[in-house]
């Protein structure tokens, strides 16, 4: 979106996105905000500070020219002059980000206290602090806290709303546990307040519309939409935006309506949809690229087949499956008799969740498909595999699975999905740990993959072993409640109880199975 969006502000550090002449104007405000409380006190405490606020006003002018390296000088002076100054504190430790200093950035953070003032900003900067040192665990804990802090925070100031919602969502980035659809739901209301507490700044307009069509709020995006085109009707780009939001939220007499001033103003555009569709997805911009191939299957006299599955997986790329089913449903409507589309309606219910229906999806595709056998390969029984497992189906999961394998050996997906359920299961334990460690082999350092090798292990009664395999997949995925809980019972299984009961309680925390995790912290407590 960097093109025609302030995405090329988030290019350079997301929680500094805003436009240069808002940040003038919120600078100049702050030194102007701090010079009021300098007549209250001594003139030499005054003078420090209104250096300071000299200083600070000089950071953030380098800041908005994208010059880091002096902004940080400026900051710095800013709080050698009032070592008090929270807000140089945190301009500095964000300027220490944008140079890929996180260790020096952490440590300046970690000796602020905490203030309801600005906790959003400071558990923010924290969080992506503790990514840049690769310490996940207490950077979802930041991240949870930024967000908690967000949602209360009675900021009044555009600029600095902005800053931490986009500071969130570049946390999502990094982070397991959160999609970036659900982010970008969280920090919505922080941007929708930016918005329009200062509807003068067109770049925050639009990235509100932006944000609520990731968090697939579409009525919301369309709003932002509209008002961004209000202020700048000649570009043609931003008509293309909401008719496309309007297709989506089934809106298309308007979008109609929109796509006909885009044709007067530039004729024979729409043969340049699916072209700028294709361009998008080449450069892995999936956002933009949705847009264009909404627009391209909209304004096409005979939608393609191929099209509407393009649409379909990017949408669920994009972690968009209501949108994937709405497309589907479409492409149906032309091609009803597409196995193409039945395996796609597949992956899109498994996306939801719906792993009965899925599992049944995928039973008929098989059966359809006996004629086609390029449709049933080890990507294909890998899918239904796992969705009869995970629907309750063992007996017809190891049937797909092994089928995967028997077309692909080296399937390592199938490897360590079939592995993992005998694990589980206490059975061939033998044959899963070879499965698993051959999956490990050809997937070197993949945590799940990990994960199962060391459950084998704990299976076959060395939890000694697999430990450690645990311990070096929680490092690159700490919030994951599944590898917390293994943690908890290789620990308890090893005399470790305190590791364990601390073990169970993140995963309780991570959202894992609240019954069985409570009852495991009670019971071995008592062991």
């Amino acid at each position: 979106m960097r093109s025609i969006s302030v995405a090329s502000a988030v290019a350079r550090t997301a929680i500094r996105n805003v436009s240069a002449t808002r940040r003038k104007v919120g600078a100049l405000g702050a030194s102007l905000l701090l010079a009021t409380t300098f007549l209250s006190v001594g003139a030499p405490e005054r003078a420090e500070r209104v250096d300071s606020a000299l200083f600070f006003t000089e950071g953030r002018r380098a800041d908005s020219l994208g010059l880091s390296q002096q902004a940080f000088e400026a900051y710095s002076k800013a709080l050698d002059a009032d070592p008090t100054s929270r807000s140089a504190t945190l301009a500095k430790a964000g300027t220490l980000l944008d140079l890929n200093r996180s260790e020096e950035s952490l440590e300046l953070l970690q000796s602020l206290p905490v203030s309801s003032v600005d906790e959003p900003e400071r558990a923010t900067l924290l969080c992506l602090a503790l990514i840049g040192q690769k310490r996940g665990e207490a950077a979802t804990i930041a991240q949870r806290d930024a967000l908690t802090a967000l949602a209360g925070w009675g900021n009044q100031d555009p600029t600095r709303l902005a800053r931490v919602a986009e500071g969130l969502l570049r946390s999502g980035t990094a982070l397991s546990r959160k999609s970036q659809r659900e982010i970008a739901a969280a920090v919505l209301p922080a941007f929708i307040r930016a918005a329009d507490l200062n509807t003068g700044l067109g770049g925050l307009t639009l990235r509100a519309a932006e944000i609520a069509l990731v968090a697939d709020d579409l009525p919301t995006a369309i709003r932002y939409f509209r008002e961004f085109v209000e202020k700048r009707p000649e570009e043609v780009s931003f008509l293309e935006q909401l008719a496309a939001v309007l297709i989506l939220n089934e809106q298309s007499a308007e979008a109609d309506a929109l796509l006909h001033t885009v044709e007067i103003e530039k004729p024979n555009r729409s043969n340049l949809y699916p072209v700028m569709a294709n361009l998008y997805e080449e450069l892995n911009v999936p956002a933009r690229g949705e847009i264009y191939r909404v627009l391209a299957l909209h304004t096409s006299e005979k939608p393609v087949l191929a099209d509407y599955l393009r649409l379909a997986l990017l949408q669920l790329k994009l972690n968009q499956p209501r949108r994937a089913g709405l497309t589907l449903e479409s492409a149906s409507r032309i091609y009803s008799d597409s196995v193409q589309l039945l395996l796609i309606r597949g992956l899109t219910e498994k996306a939801q969740d719906r792993m009965a229906e899925a599992a049944s999806t995928f039973a008929q595709v098989e059966r359809l498909s006996q004629k086609r056998p390029e449709m049933l390969d080890a990507s294909f029984y890998y899918e239904y595999g796992s969705a009869c497992e995970q629907s309750g189906q063992s007996t017809r999961s190891e049937v797909a699975l092994r089928r995967a394998l028997q077309l692909n050996p080296s399937h390592h997906q199938s490897l360590n999905y079939l592995g993992y359920m005998w694990a589980e299961r206490d059975r061939n334990l033998d044959e899963a740990l070879i499965m698993i460690e051959k999956a490990v082999q050809l997937s070197p350092g993949n945590p799940a993959y990990l994960d199962s090798q060391g459950w084998a292990l704990y299976r076959l009664g060395n939890p000694a072993a697999a430990k450690p395999l645990v311990e070096e997949a929680l490092r690159m995925v700490p919030d994951d409640p599944t590898l917390l809980e293994h943690y908890g019972d290789i620990n308890f299984r090893l005399g470790q109880k305190s590791e364990a009961k601390s073990a169970y309680e993140k995963a309780l925390l991570a959202g894992g199975p609240a019954i069985t995790l409570r009852d495991k912290i009670r019971l071995r407590q008592n062991k």
